[in-house]
């Protein structure tokens, strides 16, 4: 029975931790914004992150098609402007907002579906 409570206690506790290591808009916007290099860099890594597993496949239900000449800085810039202007998305997890805004961008048309 203490094996038992001992196993519950590390599970419930590495599930806290767990659910904070999710990143929010807001959290995204910070990091995107930062003069901090390694704060920005992050950034800009989680969206190409996201905009890799964009491509492949479609993440929330969203899904882009990426025009082969869009360059990682369009993409940092879709995201920056996104940011900016839809503060009432920000409380949502960092993955679906990237994955929005870049869908917003680069909708799949039947001209350049996947």
């Amino acid at each position: 029975m203490k094996k038992i409570v001992i196993f519950l206690v590390v599970l419930l506790i590495s599930f806290n931790v767990f659910a904070t290591s999710f990143y929010s808009g807001n959290d995204l916007k910070r990091k995107i914004n930062s003069t901090d290099p390694f704060e920005s860099g992050f950034s800009y890594g989680y969206i190409s992150a996201v905009s890799d597993s964009l491509y492949k496949s479609s993440i929330a239900g969203f899904q882009m098609c990426l025009p082969k000449e869009v360059e990682l800085g369009q993409l940092i810039d879709v995201v920056k402007i996104f940011l900016d202007t839809h503060p009432n998305l920000l409380h949502y997890t960092a993955t679906s907002i990237v994955a929005k805004a870049l869908q917003d961008s680069y909708p799949c048309t039947q001209k350049n579906s996947r």
